[in-house]
């Protein structure tokens, strides 16, 4: 899901600085107020595409610094199941929840993975992965990252 909004946010923030540059240049030469509308609707695009890019490299750092210096616990796989929050190309991604016992509270948190673009039932049955790694943030257990990587191969 990640790179589609990466590439969305690429997509309107190359379109949006196109038609403000477009615009600016224009009504600059010709000294037609009406460009600056031209440009104001690029500059719309310009923002929304930055929002995205903004978003996701978020994400990705967050994640990346929860690999990182997250603590390593092992969840228990309970399920797969599609995400049907999402859906591109009218189809949606798959995702593997788990669960593992925070032995300090004792409560039970569910954890889910990033969206996945193919059935991966048969690497997991071969890899005999019962558990994932999950990386916490010790203090609050709603910030984590599920590490598929070792388990499941990229997408070619």
């Amino acid at each position: 899901m990640t790179k589609v909004l990466r590439l969305i946010g690429i997509i309107f923030a190359g379109i949006g600085a196109l038609f403000t540059a477009l615009g600016i240049v224009i009504s600059g030469a010709a000294g037609d107020l009406h460009f600056l509308i031209f440009s104001g609707v690029g500059g719309v695009f310009l923002c929304l595409g930055i929002i995205f890019l903004l978003f996701i490299s978020s994400h990705d750092r967050k994640r990346a610094r929860l690999l990182a210096e997250g603590t390593c616990i092992y969840a228990d796989i309970t399920e797969i199941a599609m995400d049907t929050r999402f859906r591109f190309n009218g189809r949606h991604p798959l995702v593997i929840y788990c669960q593992a016992l925070n032995p300090e509270d004792g409560r039970v948190y569910i954890f889910c993975s990033e969206g996945i673009w193919y059935d991966p039932r048969p690497y997991l049955d071969d890899a005999n992965a019962e558990k994932l790694p999950v990386y916490v943030d010790p203090d609050n257990y709603k910030h984590y990252a599920v590490d598929t990587s070792g388990v499941l191969p990229e997408l070619g």
